[in-house]
């Protein structure tokens, strides 16, 4: 782990920034939500959502940093360390005396786009593969073939698996909300859908990380079997009909972060 002291000001900036969108982890001795206590604790991803701007009290040298949540909660985090290989990504190593890096392949980071996930899993999969491991992973292998159909049928991809998740990518949120609806119609077993807009860094191999995936993938975990759940980030980006049948259910807070989101569902017509 590497202590948080960085000479410049856009070095600070862009760690929280990272630390924001989940490239960075980040680990405090002390953490404090509200009177909540903890130690040893790994900082959730929302804690720096103010991307270290003024909403963040900061003090470098020490590794102490604290926020509001919601104007409402105080989040404190005092003895914070940063994972030194997730720094070392995003930031440049120093020069030789020459003027030329020492890890001549040094990567600056991943390309980053928007994009809007889709974050896609089997609802009640642990209990169904201890009764029957062999059908439940035949199963599971079958529904692979539906959601990649899916996914190419609205200009899509699935850029990672494991085990019963699906992690798919769309270009447009019309496109993204068409597919979950056809994920949660046909899929069988039934599925659970959450879809995010958001930032994402683009990896070598074809994934894709960050706070985008992450959101998806913690909205899709909030989601009932055989239902969707969508960001307000998606929704406001959805219009005519589609959006009609989007429907709020209020804020949630997201499982392991400190944020909470405006969530919507998808109400099928009453008359079928």
């Amino acid at each position: 782990m590497l202590k948080p002291i960085l000479s410049t000001n856009l070095a600070r900036m862009r760690i929280c920034e990272r630390a924001y969108a989940g490239l960075v982890r980040a680990r405090a001795e002390h953490f404090h939500e509200g009177a909540r206590r903890y130690e040893n604790y790994d900082i959730p991803e929302g804690f720096w959502w103010a991307k270290g701007h003024q909403a963040l009290e900061q003090d470098w040298a020490a590794g102490d940093f604290s926020t509001w949540i919601e104007h409402r909660i105080e989040l404190k985090a005092f003895g914070v360390t940063f994972a030194r290989s997730d720094v070392q990504k995003i930031l440049p190593p120093p020069a030789t005396a020459t003027g030329e890096s020492p890890q001549s392949g040094f990567q600056r980071g991943a390309k980053r786009r928007l994009a809007t996930i889709v974050a896609v899993d089997v609802a009640g999969y642990s209990a169904r593969t201890e009764i029957d491991e062999a059908k439940t992973a035949a199963e599971v292998a079958a529904l692979r073939a539906i959601v990649d159909a899916i996914a190419q049928a609205h200009d899509g991809r699935i850029f990672n698996t494991a085990g019963d998740g699906f992690m798919l990518e769309f270009g447009s949120s019309m496109a993204a909300i068409e597919a979950a609806g056809d994920l949660v119609a046909q899929c069988e077993p039934k599925v659970r859908v959450g879809v995010h807009l958001g930032d994402v860094a683009v990896q070598r191999n074809g994934d894709l990380l960050g706070h985008g995936v992450n959101v998806a993938a913690r909205l899709m975990a909030l989601a009932e079997p055989g239902a969707m759940l969508v960001s307000a980030d998606v929704y406001r980006t959805i219009h005519g009909p589609l959006a009609q049948s989007l429907r709020s259910q209020g804020t949630r807070k997201l499982p392991k972060m400190a944020e909470t989101v405006e969530v919507f569902a998808l109400i099928q017509d009453e008359g079928g």
